[in-house]
């Protein structure tokens, strides 16, 4: 992998952000990556609309688990890869995002191709406010907040918030959130306290890890998806 120069490097009010591109010799495809402290946090490829990100595709379950989906609610922004993708494949849904930094969202349409139309909804504050507020109901909702690249916020972590989003999900809706964790070992105590509070609340819960490896202590993506109707698996 060949990484060019950073095509930008900001402070926003909320984090540092480096925008850069580099080539994926195996793929034969340049990546623009944005990273967010240092993290890597979305990506797109310059020369295909397909999704840079294995653990993003797993938010396409939603065309499984609700193949109804309609309105859709995203928590995290960043660079806006997967709605666009679901904007792609749903072309009559609507989507509401919810991003705290309003940089990101204005970086995500300089660079990353995005361009929001009357289907969606552009919210720029805290998550957990928005879910304290909001009373509309939603088909799908997408969590991929984070506070660093290993940790959620706290606020969208706790049974209130997870008793919010239950509220807020249609009777055939799913939930899906991004963790990440090892399936096993001390690092994987989060991921676990996290399952067994969305279990607190939804009947049926189920966790989907990203990678194939057989090891327990590998630290990767790994997906929580909640329902209130059972999961077909």
């Amino acid at each position: 992998t060949t990484f060019n120069t950073a095509l930008i490097d900001v402070d926003t009010q909320y984090n540092r952000v480096i925008i850069r591109q580099f080539k994926n010799e195996e793929l034969g495809r340049t990546v623009r990556e944005m990273m967010i402290g240092n993290e890597p946090s979305s990506a797109m490829y310059l020369e295909s609309n397909e999704l840079v990100y294995n653990y993003t595709k797993y938010y396409r379950l939603i065309d499984h688990f609700a193949p109804q989906t309609r309105t859709a609610l995203m928590l995290g922004g960043a660079g806006y890869s997967y709605p666009k993708d679901f904007f792609s494949n749903h072309p009559k849904a609507s989507m509401d995002i919810v991003e705290i930094d309003p940089a990101l969202t204005d970086l995500a349409k300089k660079y990353f191709a995005f361009q929001p139309d009357e289907r969606v909804g552009i919210y720029h504050e805290d998550a957990r406010t928005f879910l304290n507020r909001e009373e509309r109901r939603y088909d799908a909702i997408l969590n991929d907040a984070f506070s660093s690249h290993y940790s959620h916020p706290f606020q969208l972590a706790t049974k209130e918030a997870i008793q919010h989003m239950y509220n807020m999900l249609t009777p055939d809706g799913v939930v899906i959130t991004n963790t990440i964790s090892t399936l096993g070992g001390e690092r994987s105590k989060f991921m676990r306290a996290e399952y067994y509070t969305y279990k607190s609340i939804f009947p049926y819960v189920a966790v989907f890890p990203v990678s194939t490896t057989e090891s327990s202590d590998y630290l990767q993506n790994i997906m929580i998806i909640a329902a209130k109707k059972p999961l077909d698996l």
